[in-house]
């Protein structure tokens, strides 16, 4: 799964020059509001991007599971240019991913990610994916690098 959301996010870092994107985060509640942990819409970048999970399914027993992430992925676009010409070139980073729902009303992915604050006219975009990937007895490493925050 991490090595899909780096995947994306060089594939977006090629296409949107100068974007800030980044891996996965959570969302916090602080004084009623919520927000992602990192990537706030307001962060003064061109294009900005951030990877959730929605949730997880496991099939199968032990070592032979899939499990299947379900993802999302929020862009900011800041650029002046129309949703749906961000979002076209933006499909073209997933290649190979299974994109199951796009979402381009701003005030409803607004309200979700993050609720409590006033909605302010961010132009943002929502694109829900679908990772499967195989549990192997060798990959119970805590992954480490840009596209996961590990706790100490």
């Amino acid at each position: 799964m991490r090595s899909t959301v780096c995947n994306i996010n060089d594939a977006l870092a090629r296409i949107f020059a100068g974007g800030k994107f980044y891996g996965v985060v959570d969302l916090i509640t602080r004084e009623g509001v919520t927000q992602p942990t990192e990537g706030h819409y307001d962060d003064g970048n061109k294009i900005t991007g951030y990877h959730r999970i929605i949730d997880a399914n496991v099939t199968g027993r032990g070592f032979n599971n899939i499990i299947t992430w379900n993802m999302v992925l929020i862009l900011n676009n800041n650029t002046g240019l129309y949703s749906t010409d961000i979002l076209t070139a933006a499909l073209s980073a997933f290649n190979g991913v299974n994109v199951a729902r796009i979402i381009l009303n701003s005030q409803q992915i607004h309200d979700v990610e993050y609720r409590g604050s006033a909605y302010t006219g961010a132009n943002l975009i929502q694109i829900n994916y679908r990772i499967e990937t195989a549990a192997r007895k060798d990959c119970c490493a805590l992954p480490e690098g840009n596209c996961f925050t590990t706790k100490n």
